[in-house]
């Protein structure tokens, strides 16, 4: 599986849409295994996850049309994140992302959920 996490100063970016940065992590089992920062500009951010290999963003905010893009890819969404890049990433790995220290402030929503058809345990905690 194929992480990727938009970078700002070492945290989430804020907004996904105009990232300029991306970690991507290769994760195997349960374990990150991989790490690699990528530059992403242009228009079709959808696009380039999906030729990068990604499966899961984790981001903080995403427009809704952009989101339901990479959904429509195939591309697992967990929106409305907040925090230290390797802090999230590990999170997401043991299924703890959905609490409360990894929301963006004044993010309550439904779109907080994981948004995908993932078997991965940190989506299946927030799908309904």
């Amino acid at each position: 599986m194929r992480l990727a996490v938009p970078v700002w100063n070492g945290r989430v970016s804020p907004v996904f849409d105009v990232a300029g940065c991306l970690r991507l992590v290769d994760v195997f089992g349960d374990e990150a295994a991989t790490a690699e920062e990528h530059s992403v500009h242009g228009y079709d951010r959808a696009a380039a996850l999906v030729e990068l290999g990604v499966n899961v963003l984790i981001c903080g905010a995403i427009s809704v049309e952009l989101e339901e893009r990479l959904l429509a890819s195939g591309v697992d969404v967990v929106a409305e994140v907040r925090g230290g890049v390797d802090d999230v990433v590990r999170s997401y790995l043991d299924g703890s992302i959905v609490q409360g220290e990894f929301s963006m402030p004044g993010c309550y929503s439904r779109r907080r959920r994981a948004r995908s058809r993932s078997a991965h345990p940190a989506v299946e905690l927030e799908r309904s």
